[in-house]
């Protein structure tokens, strides 16, 4: 359920966390408005905390045409992390300037789309929680041991395969708004 945050972990040799799915009227309000929503999270990022996202890669895996990262999506200003991203992209699915983009690896997948991809469209496969490990509790600076709460999904256009798989993961909001 948490691929393509699963090959990271494997990766790395941790232990997966238990996750249990949810549906969106599960996610609690503390959260909700920037993870049960149509838009990609970046833009959800952004209005809600009513600034600009930035990203720092935390790892990357590239076979052939096929390139995986998990990153912190944070707040520009101050690097504060808003959310954990999980993202697999068929490279050979997009034209070489957004390849050469999303391969720099300095700007938000959603800003890299919405600028030159705007047939593509991001398509929910559901809702999950789970109790947060000390990667996930490292990576978004929470001290919080309940539940995380996430989304998975999947980029899709025209084309019977989908482009790209992603889980995203959101930071406790009480402390970053």
């Amino acid at each position: 359920m948490l691929d393509p945050l699963t090959q990271f972990y494997l990766r790395a040799g941790w232990d997966l966390p238990s996750v249990e799915e949810i549906p969106g009227v599960g996610v609690p309000d503390a959260v909700a408005p920037v993870l049960v929503h149509d838009r990609e999270m970046t833009l959800g990022l952004e209005r809600y905390h009513d600034t600009t996202v930035g990203i720092r890669v935390v790892a990357r895996v590239r076979c052939d045409d096929v390139y995986a990262r998990q990153v912190l999506l944070t707040r520009a200003a101050d690097d504060a992390p808003l959310a954990l991203a999980a993202v697999e992209l068929r490279l050979d699915a997009f034209a070489p300037d957004v390849r050469t983009a999303v391969l720099a690896e300095k700007t938000p997948l959603g800003h890299i789309l919405r600028g030159s991809c705007p047939t593509i469209r991001r398509t929910h496969y559901g809702y999950f929680r789970f109790q947060p490990d000390a990667h996930v509790r490292r990576v978004l600076q929470s001290t919080v041991a309940d539940w995380a709460y996430g989304r998975r999904g999947a980029l899709v256009d025209a084309s019977p395969q989908p482009l790209g798989t992603l889980i995203e993961v959101v930071a406790p909001l009480s402390s970053r708004r």
